[in-house]
């Protein structure tokens, strides 16, 4: 059933030879160690290398799509695309936005709006695991689940003191 071209799982590759170097291997990986996606990979970057893409530069999902041979939206495309970005932006400092369309090149400025954004994020959860922490009878947990407790309840509050001391430090001084 996996050789065959109309297997769904299968739809977004050229050959189902091509995966693997060793013929029946890319069969025995698919469900343990995942199909690699170097080929997608390498497609997207003879297309779009990182180095050159621009600011602002638009990347549309047809586009992409059609470089990689996969549907849109498709568990492939969305794998493809998560290990692609991650690439970029080790080894480019290219960031990509996702928007309905596709994917736009941010510039430095929107980098900074998006690090706030996720440390606003974690600042967020951490008060929830907080919350969840709030609600523990410490006196029943063993030497080691209080052990676990203390170290959480410390990292919730570093994070919460430094997003707090943080956002303080960028107010405007006010003089008279």
């Amino acid at each position: 059933m996996l050789d065959t071209p109309e297997t769904p799982m299968l739809r977004c590759f050229h050959d189902v030879e091509t995966l693997s170097t060793e013929g029946n291997m890319a069969k025995n990986n698919l469900y343990f160690g995942g199909v690699p996606t170097d080929i997608e990979i390498k497609a997207l970057g003879e297309k779009w290398p990182g180095n050159e893409l621009k600011h602002g530069e638009v990347l549309t999902h047809e586009d992409i799509a059609a470089a990689i041979k996969c549907e849109i939206r498709s568990n492939r495309y969305v794998g493809v695309m998560t290990r692609w970005r991650k690439f970029l932006m080790r080894d480019h400092s290219v960031v990509l936005k996702a928007f309905p369309d596709g994917f736009r090149v941010m510039n430095d400025n929107e980098k900074v709006g998006a690090t706030v954004g996720k440390i606003d994020m974690a600042r967020r959860a951490a008060r929830r695991g907080y919350k969840i922490a709030s609600t523990v009878d410490v006196n029943a947990l063993s030497d080691e689940n209080k052990r676990l407790y203390e170290h959480g309840v410390r990292c919730v509050a570093a994070v919460m003191l430094t997003a707090r001391v943080g956002a303080k430090a960028l107010l405007p001084e006010m003089t008279e």
